[in-house]
């Protein structure tokens, strides 16, 4: 996905082989600012959010996510985060 802005929602019980679970994010701009990404697991990097980009995530609820490296978040390049779980 090239550049994402999630406000709302829920993002639960993905799996993916490798990285990003329940979000990959690869290339553009991102903003996570609401919702809950939850229940997802990755085979490698990323369980609930894979980020190859610069991302903000604000107010986010990230919860039980799996994965060999970085369970809840892992980011590749600059990632801002702010409030939220």
């Amino acid at each position: 996905m090239s550049g994402l802005t999630l406000s709302a929602g829920t993002i639960t019980g993905n799996t993916a082989t490798n990285n990003g679970g329940g979000i990959y994010i690869y290339g553009g701009t991102s903003s996570l600012t609401g919702g809950t990404i939850s229940g997802n697991t990755a085979g490698e990097s990323g369980g609930g959010i894979y980020a190859y980009v610069d991302a903000t995530i604000a107010g986010l609820q990230i919860s039980n996510n799996t994965a060999k490296n970085g369970g809840g978040v892992c980011a590749s390049k600059t990632l801002n985060l702010s409030s939220g779980t």
